[in-house]
């Protein structure tokens, strides 16, 4: 407990070291903000409202079609007739859906959301060729919706926004999106400046006291995960504050988008990936911050273990994305499981349009990296201390 305050106290000591922490906080509190601003602009009752703002100007133009139409050409007419059919009876659907959505009644609103899906699909479905190459995008997006709508109707929930607001939903959208590269961030500036302290003039001052290097690298990594840890879930216990007071609390039972190996699309309960999401978060972590401590033994400066660290976990995540190269052994590299959300749910697979990053590959993958770091450093302080025994001699049998 004592080695976890003085630990503490370096983190505290410094200015520096504060500000990506306040940094982190204020960027949730503004993406909080500029989500409440987008609320009417992506709600389900603007996009009714635009859809019959649509088939008003539809429903004009295929009644001028209509009227300025040859009465001889009755195929022509059949199908614009059926056009027209089609536009009212949606805009009339949406009448109803704004309705029920205006009285909150939520779960009847979605049902008929659904149903209205449904059977745009059969629409679609019944003119298949005139969509083309576009027309299995389309279906797919289509049936997902409507699974999306009947799930909400099934399990009496309210549709949070695209860009959401509610406590739980606004927490595992921070997780996913902005946690990842933002908290990889803070943890490498921060420890970074106290790993790299243990070095004054590129000589380990730990050297000066009795103490078992392994013992020390497993002290420091520990505490550091700790405290790693503990910010990261204060982090998102403010997120879910912060959005609750302001906003509503949501669910943990609220549906989210996952891909299988296969990268089909389904809806499942957000509390049934947040167990695997927080394992695999947590040994990445460890990974992290023992990457750090490597690091900063090999370097022994702040800034320049800070700058390799941050090429080295923050480059191979942003690169995966990019380089195709790196795409095929993404799931080899352990600190793309920092996005462990967007990994127990196959976003980063259809992202990259790979299927090998996954739960278990990020568990092995991880550990397989925490050895080889604990033998690197072992062999280090083996050779750095072997040439420190080996001066120690040769100047005891000078004197």
């Amino acid at each position: 407990m004592m080695e976890v305050m003085l630990f503490i106290k370096k983190l505290l000591r410094s200015r520096l070291n504060v500000m990506p922490l306040l940094i982190l906080l204020l960027s949730i509190a503004t993406i909080l903000f500029l989500n409440y601003k987008s609320i009417d602009y992506f709600s389900l009752k603007n996009t009714l409202i635009e859809e019959n703002v649509k088939f008003d100007k539809d429903i004009v133009e295929i009644n001028s079609l209509i009227d300025g139409q040859d009465e001889t050409n009755e195929q022509i007419s059949s199908i614009d007739q059926e056009n027209l059919i089609n536009a009212k009876d949606l805009k009339e659907k949406n009448k109803k859906i704004l309705n029920a959505l205006e009285q909150k009644n939520y779960q009847e609103a979605y049902t008929m959301m659904a149903n209205k899906i449904s059977n745009t699909s059969s629409i679609v479905e019944g003119n298949s060729k005139f969509y083309g190459s576009s027309y299995q995008e389309i279906m797919e997006a289509l049936k997902r919706d409507e699974k999306f709508y009947n799930y909400l109707s099934a399990h009496k929930l309210k549709a949070d926004n695209i860009q959401p607001v509610f406590g739980a939903t606004f927490m595992f959208s921070i997780w996913n999106e902005y946690m990842p590269f933002l908290f990889t961030f803070l943890i490498i500036f921060i420890l970074s400046q106290i790993f790299a302290s243990a070095f004054h003039d590129k000589l380990m001052i730990y050297r000066l006291i009795p103490d078992n290097y392994f013992k020390r690298f497993i002290r420091n990594t520990a505490i550091g995960s700790l405290i790693s840890s503990t910010i990261f879930f204060l982090t998102l216990i403010f997120a879910y504050i912060l959005a609750s007071l302001f906003f509503d609390k949501g669910s943990f039972n609220y549906p989210i988008l996952i891909y299988s190996e296969k990268l089909a699309a389904s809806w499942i309960a957000m509390s049934r990936l947040i167990s695997n999401a927080l394992i695999l978060q947590l040994v990445s972590i460890i990974t992290v911050i023992s990457t750090i401590y490597l690091i900063a033994m090999v370097f022994k400066d702040k800034m320049l273990t800070m700058f390799v660290a941050l090429i080295v976990i923050l480059g191979s995540m942003s690169l995966s994305y990019i380089l195709v190269p790196l795409q095929k052994v993404a799931h080899l590299i352990p600190y793309n499981y920092m996005q462990s959300v967007a990994v127990v749910t196959g976003q980063i697979n259809n992202q990259i349009e790979i299927s090998h990053l996954n739960f278990n590959s990020g568990i092995l993958s991880n550990i397989f990296c925490i050895l080889i770091i604990v033998a690197v450093i072992f062999i280090i302080e083996f050779k750095r201390s072997s040439k420190l025994s080996n001066f120690k001699g040769v100047k005891d049998e000078s004197l």
